[in-house]
This record gives structure tokens, C-alpha cells and sequence, in this order.
């Protein structure tokens, strides 16, 4: 309740993107490690690799 999150995940693209606004989103990750995202950070998961990043964005340029 209350958390706001963009995700970017189209079939043709080789990442998908999840961006957090408010709140906390949980990932999983393919190595059974749960990872927490927090506002300002954005997590990229490779669908070639399965490798997953999370790196601080600017919320208002990935969500507009």
C-alpha cells in the first residue's frame, strides 16, 4: 500500500526496468536472493544473462 513503481518490460527489448517512486518493492532474483529496491532507484534485469543491477535514477525522467 502506498508504493508507486514503473516497470518498462516489452517482449522485444532485452531488459526490463523497475523504477520506484515510493514505498518498497521486492525483487527476486534468479540466484534465490531477494533484493529491496528504494525510491530513487531504479533495477535492470538482463533477459540474456540474468544478471540484475540497481542503480540510483532521476524518478521524474523514467516515469513521465
Amino acid at each position: 500500500m502506498g508504493t508507486q513503481f514503473n516497470v518498462k518490460a516489452y517482449k522485444e527489448d532485452t531488459n526490463i526496468y523497475t523504477t520506484l517512486v515510493e514505498g518498497v518493492v521486492k525483487l527476486n532474483s534468479t540466484d534465490s536472493q531477494s533484493k529491496n529496491l528504494v525510491p530513487g532507484e531504479q533495477a535492470i534485469f538482463s533477459k540474456q544473462n540474468k544478471d540484475l543491477i540497481i542503480s540510483p535514477v532521476e524518478i521524474s525522467y523514467e516515469v513521465s
